[in-house]
């Protein structure tokens, strides 16, 4: 950085492109920008409104200064150059001169501390993006030695805005997505069914956490190279039979229902093979490629909620909640009060107040309704 020898503004422009689709590489391409800008530090700083998160890289500062400024001078209140920035049109290239004069500038807070001790004196700034979603802020400074930016680097300066602007909205477009898979897998995981999904070609591509526990015993299902197998051949080909017509767009209907049988004395699984293609479509046509998803039950789980599910529910204390569990998990009256270290008779009065709660009349009404009363797993 700090060198007049720019580099072509094509590489600068690819490098940005590419920092869109890898937040890693947004350093390279700020030191890219600095490069052909003649900058020894190029920052920038993008905040999503969505959830007051955001980025924060730089290229050619030190890493602990660099911090600092993000932590002190990274809001417009506690900044006059960001709030100047943000004061202007978007896009106008802002000199420090025009801020502050040499005199007030060398006196101020955020020059003494994080630009001196740099060696960095100029600055220039822009506000690149400001609309209802997103704010975003491009700052250069360069060395005392090296002068003020000329006027022909800020011209070139202003020729990167309308890239800087649509790598940032490519890059929030990206984030927005990755928040979003992350938010239905964090639901997903909370089921008591296994989910899988797999590509057209049968490679597994996520699974939730009861999925993973499911295959993780390797009784009845297993992953190998990849790919869902049976303990019997048969099913694994069935399997795989219900997954190609799945992942066909062709296919007016594909998938099924297939029972997986164990090694040991427990039921079979049941899966389910569902698409996840679109309608066929003539302007796509055969070129589509599907997936399917994959849902498992085993009939030795207990679906419903947890404890804290059925306080929720229906107001039933620890104690009620307690006792409940355990009547879903199949004991008995008698083996609840030695489980818990009760007499027999408080069980019975926990299960009265229950059934009132509930709005049930019998422990078999009752089961049923609670193993209905949501996807988390039970801890008796």
């Amino acid at each position: 950085m700090g060198s007049i020898a720019q580099l072509p503004f094509e590489d600068a422009v690819v490098a940005l492109l590419d920092a869109a689709h890898d937040p890693f590489r947004w350093p390279d391409a700020l030191r890219h920008l600095g490069d052909s800008l003649g900058a020894d530090l190029v920052l920038l700083a993008h905040l999503d409104l969505a959830d007051l998160r955001g980025g924060f890289w730089h290229a050619g500062g030190d890493a602990d200064v660099m911090r600092d400024f993000a932590a002190r001078f990274g809001k417009p209140g506690a900044n006059p150059h960001m709030h100047h920035y943000f004061s202007v049109p978007v896009g106008t290239v802002v000199r420090r001169e025009e801020v502050e004069d040499d005199a007030t500038w060398e006196a101020s807070p955020l020059y003494r501390e994080i630009f001196a001790p740099q060696g960095l004196y100029d600055t220039v700034g822009v506000c690149v993006v400001r609309d209802r979603k997103a704010l975003g802020m491009l700052r250069l400074a360069r060395r005392r030695e090296a002068g003020a930016f000329r006027v022909a680097e800020l011209e070139r300066l202003s020729a990167f805005v309308p890239y800087v602007q649509r790598a940032l909205r490519i890059h929030a477009r990206i984030h927005h997505l990755r928040r979003e898979r992350a938010t239905m897998a964090r639901a997903l995981h909370q089921l008591a069914l296994g989910v899988v999904t797999v590509d057209y070609d049968g490679s597994v591509v996520w699974k939730n956490e009861t999925a993973r526990a499911l295959i993780a015993h390797e009784d009845g299902l297993a992953l190998r190279d990849g790919r869902l197998i049976a303990n019997r051949p048969e099913d694994t080909r069935a399997l795989e039979a219900l997954i190609r017509s799945a992942t066909q767009p062709s296919q007016a209907h594909g998938g099924g229902a297939l029972a997986i049988r164990r090694s040991t004395a427990c039921g079979p699984y049941a899966a389910l093979v569902v698409p996840l293609v679109e309608e066929h479509s003539p302007d796509v046509g055969p070129l589509v490629r599907g997936a399917a998803a994959v849902f498992l039950t085993d009939p030795e789980s207990r679906p419903g909620g947890t404890r804290a599910t059925l306080r929720e529910l229906y107001g039933l204390t620890e104690a009620e909640a307690v006792v409940a569990s355990q009547l879903v998990a199949g004991r008995s009256r008698r083996e609840i009060a030695a489980q818990l270290g009760v007499s027999l008779h408080a069980v019975r009065f926990h299960l009265g107040h229950i059934f009132e709660k509930t709005g049930t009349a019998r422990q078999a009404e009752l089961v049923r309704l609670l193993m209905r009363s949501g996807p988390g797993a039970w801890a008796p």
